[in-house]
């Protein structure tokens, strides 16, 4: 199977990705989860309206931020895989080598 294809229909979803139990980003999620808690128990009506308006806007920047890290990853890994593989016809020298084939 290929990557490509595995992505296409859906086996591989870069967006969703889980955590390791025990870790600390499970136990930073958890503090977050617990002071987001008490803190929303304390709001109005109308604090609670803006503050999930808030969280909305803020995951969706959130959101835009991972892509961008992501493309930018995937970019300089697509970029690093041809530089390794492109050979322009040539033995594979280094960049500032001199080519004694010729």
């Amino acid at each position: 199977m290929y990557a490509l294809e595995d992505l296409w229909q859906g086996k591989i979803t870069p967006s969703e990705r889980g955590y390791r139990r025990g870790s600390q980003y499970e136990e930073l999620m958890r503090e977050a989860i617990e002071t987001c808690d008490i803190f929303y128990k304390e709001l109005s009506s109308v604090g609670k309206k803006a503050y999930d308006a808030h969280c909305t806007v803020e995951n969706k920047l959130n959101d835009l931020a991972e892509f961008d890290s992501f493309s930018r990853g995937f970019r300089l890994g697509m970029r690093l895989l041809l530089d390794a593989i492109n050979d322009d016809g040539l033995p594979m020298i280094q960049r500032h080598e001199m080519n004694t084939a010729e």
